[in-house]
Parts: structure tokens; sequence; C-alpha cells
């Protein structure tokens, strides 16, 4: 959570990562940059309203501390 102080933060950090499903994790793998290759199936593995939820994340800033925590999740939604 110590790299979330740099960014405006709108919704709970908590909140986000209960609903990637890495808040109870020890270590959270991921790729610095969110660079992952992707099928349909892997996108299809969610519901549609999940990105949706995601989206609305990010929407109220151009630069929302809601991003890091979001990058910090995909490896753990597409695996």
């Amino acid at each position: 959570m110590w790299y979330l102080s740099e960014h405006p933060c709108k919704h709970d950090p908590k909140e986000v990562q209960q609903t990637l499903g890495i808040d109870k994790l020890e270590y959270v793998p991921f790729a610095p940059g969110s660079n992952y290759i992707l099928t349909a199936e892997d996108i299809r593995r969610h519901p549609v309203e999940f990105y949706i939820k995601l989206y609305n994340y990010l929407t109220w800033a151009v630069y929302p501390a809601e991003a890091q925590c979001i990058e910090r999740g995909l490896f753990t939604i597409w695996r």
C-alpha cells in the first residue's frame, strides 16, 4: 500500500483489492506495465459486471491510485 500515497485515491484500496481477490495473498505476483497475452476465454472467465466495476474505479481521475491496485491484481484474475 506504500505506493498509493503519490496518487489520489477515491475508493478504499482494500475494497479494490478484495474485488480483485488479492486481499488475502501474502505476496501478489504481477507484471509491471501490465503486459499480458490473453485469449477471449481468459477475458470471459469473469462477467461483464466485474469489468464494469473495475472501469468505474478508474474513471474519476487521470491517474488514480486504484489503477496501481488493479495493475497488481491482473495476474491473479487472469491466471
